[in-house]
């Protein structure tokens, strides 16, 4: 009796253990890559903001869980169009007449298909050549 105890704990440890040692390792959720990038100096107003993330966004039907944010350093709200998500990219048109020169932040929050929460910013700048 003892014996089949021992091998019953044994057989269990051991399976708990490569349990353990097989399971996936999780990350987080980031922004890969974006347009405009971070950081950027354009010549010409984009027309759109795209942010790409390492993982798929979560979508609600009928509910805006992921947002972008485009303003001014200064703090004047640039108007969006609702966002555009597609698997692990989201998108946002530019809704307000072309944007001017000078610099920008965009603010954002996403939930990555795995439930985690990405919020994020960068800022880039606009210098639009004469005559534009």
């Amino acid at each position: 009796m003892n014996r089949v105890i021992r091998l019953l704990a044994f057989t269990t440890a051991s399976l708990f253990l490569t349990t353990l040692s097989i399971a996936p390792s999780h990350s987080h959720s980031a922004l890969v890559s974006s347009i405009p990038k971070a950081s950027a100096t354009l010549t010409t107003a984009p027309a759109s903001i795209t942010l790409n993330f390492n993982e798929d966004i979560l979508e609600l039907k009928g509910k805006q869980i992921s947002t972008v944010s485009l303003a001014t350093v200064a703090g004047k709200v640039i108007a969006l169009k609702k966002p555009q998500i597609t698997a692990n990219r989201l998108t946002a048109r530019v809704s307000s007449p072309a944007l001017k020169s000078g610099k920008y932040q965009i603010s954002y929050r996403v939930v990555s298909a795995d439930g985690h929460v990405i919020t994020g910013g960068y800022t880039f700048s606009i210098a639009l050549t004469k005559g534009k």
